[in-house]
């Protein structure tokens, strides 16, 4: 067995992957793998799948069964543009509306090549795959005493005008929510734009709870790689996904003046505007005057990214 994990570094491309002996052979000879982790742990189950959407900045880990190949074999993680839809950037699927364009290189991402374990000294193969369970907080129904419900629209603003989170450009000198500390929180993102948008939030992880498409069905959230610890997601035209946060790990004494992200994570769009920013605060406390200076948030950066 062979683990891997996957960040998708691109500045805006989705992707989607999956496993092949050939690189370019038909989709219909997808071998199975299984994921084991997202953005930020363990999912509560390994998920067995042909194949993953994945968003930029977002992270996967996967585990391939490599028993049945002898050395000399190949394998390759597959480049599977043509299953992304025209709303995502990175698929070769030609689209007015700001998908489709700029499409990945290539069949394949990786080429995997079979060796003898007699090639690597002191190496002890893995040839056995344990299936696991894991919990983490908060917990999938965990959703009593949640302190606040928030929407979030990411809009298309018209021709040339970019996207926005809420119709709103981000001002560093906008505080956009405050959040009282240890408290849950349930977050809605509505896409009503055309193209999809990887929504990331700062310094927590989250449990999606549900995804609606815009026909109205209910999604399956192991069918899409979601159901486990997220800080990053891509959500498409017409989707409304909600997800429970914890909003408890942060400094104490609890800093007025640090300023967390969200946003979205292809770099044109949050660099032209389309995030905005929350404090956490003690109970009862007051956000300080937003002033340029001392006074003024400093925004938490990707340290440790998604922190």
């Amino acid at each position: 067995f062979v683990r891997l994990r996957i960040l998708n570094g691109s500045a805006r491309k989705g992707i989607r992957f999956g496993v092949s002996d050939s690189y370019d052979g038909p989709l219909e000879d997808l071998e199975d793998f299984y994921l084991v982790a997202s953005d930020g742990g363990y999912l509560p189950a390994p998920t067995q799948i042909t194949s993953l959407v994945n968003g930029p900045g977002a992270r996967d880990e996967i585990v391939l069964d490599l028993r049945d190949y002898q050395p000399g074999d190949v394998l390759y993680l597959r480049n599977l543009k043509e299953m992304l839809p025209n709303s995502v950037i990175g698929s070769p699927i030609a689209a007015p509306n700001g998908g489709g364009q700029d499409t990945t290189i290539g069949r394949a991402f990786l080429q995997i090549r079979i060796a003898s374990d007699d090639e690597f000294a002191e190496y002890t193969p893995v040839d056995a795959f344990t299936p696991f369970t894991t919990s983490w907080i908060p917990e999938l129904a965990d959703t009593a005493n949640v302190a606040k419900h928030r929407l979030k629209r990411l809009v298309n603003m018209g021709p040339g005008k970019g996207f926005t989170i809420d119709s709103m450009t981000y001002d560093m000198m906008t505080l956009n929510d405050t959040v009282c500390v240890n408290t849950k929180e349930i977050w809605a993102i509505r896409n009503v734009s055309p193209i999809a948008h990887p929504f990331h939030i700062h310094k927590i992880q989250f449990r999606v709870l549900d995804v609606i498409d815009s026909l109205g069905n209910e999604l399956d959230l192991v069918e899409l790689g979601l159901n486990g610890p997220k800080d990053d997601v891509l959500v498409f035209p017409g989707w409304t996904l909600r997800f429970l946060g914890y909003f408890n790990d942060y400094p104490s004494p609890i800093a007025p003046t640090n300023g967390y992200m969200y946003h979205c994570h292809i770099l044109e769009h949050e660099d032209r505007g389309m995030m905005g920013q929350f404090l956490v605060l003690e109970p009862g406390a007051t956000p300080r005057p937003m002033q340029m200076g001392t006074s003024a948030p400093t925004t938490a950066g990707h340290g440790g990214h998604g922190g």
